[in-house]
């Protein structure tokens, strides 16, 4: 991937796309440790792994552009997606979590569709921007309002899966800034402080007791999405790495990889 002129860094230090997907997956790792294992981390934790997914989304858009294949990187997701259904199933099934918390009745929503599962994010947006791109290239009408419907029920249902509400208004501005990356950063940016304002009003609108600010903040912490702003502004362009195997398909293995291991000693801890 060439580095282009108007989606050059803002410094002199750089990161490429190898480097910035090691970075993310490295703090994922650290907030999903937090997520299951919230005893042994400081609250302050939470704030670290916001930026992850942003940056991972604006990867996407970087790879829709630039693959040789499409079909391929969407089908590679879809397995990872699939991949993760059965393990986050299994998990659902040893844990309980597939019994609704209020009724107590079985559900197969929650069994299948509870737990983490960034791939199904990132293939929906991706055959999102996917249609889009052909929507745009397309002349007749008919043909236009025929894509105009998938497009519309999959940023719905996008909205619904796990951090879709805040990664879809990303990957939509990512995909049309495309090269223009002033305006994909100047929006996470804006987005970011609504979403501090957001969470600070709610905060005292809520009076909860005995909380603080800061403790209510590492809870309602989508805002902390601003970190990627620097890790983004330091992005040259280029994919990096040495083009192997490994390279291209290390978040594959590394996402499901990692929360296998933290079920198993999670289970251990608390089932076992």
């Amino acid at each position: 991937m060439d580095t282009h002129a108007t989606n050059k860094p803002l410094s002199g230090f750089t990161l490429n796309g190898t480097q910035l997907k090691f970075i993310a997956a490295f703090f994922m790792l650290i907030d999903h440790i937090n997520s299951y294992f919230p005893e042994v981390t400081p609250d302050w934790f939470s704030f670290l792994g916001r930026f992850v997914a942003p940056v991972f989304t604006f990867l996407l858009v970087e790879g829709f552009f630039y693959t040789h294949s499409r079909r391929k990187y969407l089908e590679r997701l879809i397995l990872g997606a699939s991949v993760m259904l059965v393990i986050n199933t299994i998990q659902n099934w040893i844990t309980g979590a597939a019994f609704d918390t209020f009724t107590h009745k079985f559900s197969f929503f929650l069994l299948f569709l509870s737990g983490h599962n960034i791939f199904i994010t990132l293939a929906l947006m991706f055959s999102v921007i996917w249609l889009i791109e052909m929507l745009r290239h397309q002349t007749h009408i008919k043909t236009k309002i025929m894509l105009a419907l998938p497009i519309s029920l999959l940023m719905l249902v996008t909205l619904m899966v796990e951090g879709g509400i805040y990664l879809l208004p990303i990957v939509l501005v990512c995909y049309f800034s495309h090269n223009q990356k002033k305006w994909v950063l100047s929006f996470i940016l804006l987005f970011s402080v609504i979403l501090l304002a957001k969470s600070i009003f709610n905060y005292y609108q809520m009076q909860v007791p005995n909380e603080s600010l800061f403790s209510y903040l590492t809870f309602s912490s989508e805002f902390m999405m601003v970190i990627a702003v620097p890790l983004l502004g330091l992005y040259n362009g280029k994919r990096g790495g040495n083009g192997s195997q490994w390279d291209k398909n290390f978040f594959y293995y590394f996402y499901p990889a990692h929360l296998t291991v933290i079920y198993i000693i999670y289970d251990l801890i608390h089932i076992f």
